[in-house]
């Protein structure tokens, strides 16, 4: 017979399965993770489009690496997701592995370099990756 410790660790690992089985899907499969009632684009197309656009692999946009490459890559599919297919915050943080509060500043932070390479210039090769990554996934 099982104790009651024994259940709650089985559950943890439990959820920890699924967990790791939902980002596997995400990167692995052409439907990829896709929240009810949003856009019919999957994150899994967008991940894939941002990963051809800007040279960094879809491993490397779903782990956990910090690089400023990979975290550029990682904001833009958070920013495309939220604002371009208008997913919520928690859906695209699900898509990509992380919290809410994260795609919010991920998604802020793109806007601002947005805002400011029309008036200042900021970061041009990002914006044009950008708009080429968005512009593709809409034909």
């Amino acid at each position: 017979m099982m104790t009651v410790d024994q259940a709650y660790k089985e559950l943890e690992q439990l959820a920890k399965r699924r967990a790791a089985l939902r980002k596997y899907i995400t990167v692995h499969t052409p439907g990829g993770y896709k929240p009810k009632r949003k856009s019919d684009i999957p994150a899994f197309e967008v991940i894939s489009k941002v990963s051809e656009v800007t040279g960094v692999s879809k491993k490397l946009i779903m782990g956990k690496r910090r690089l400023r490459e990979v975290v550029n890559a990682r904001y833009m599919v958070a920013y495309i997701l939220h604002d371009e297919f208008n997913w919520s915050l928690t859906d695209t943080g699900k898509a990509l592995g992380r919290d809410h509060s994260l795609m919010y500043h991920a998604v802020k932070q793109i806007s601002d370099t947005l805002s400011l390479n029309k008036r200042h210039g900021v970061d041009q090769k990002l914006v044009d990756k950008l708009h080429q990554a968005i512009n593709e996934l809409k034909e």
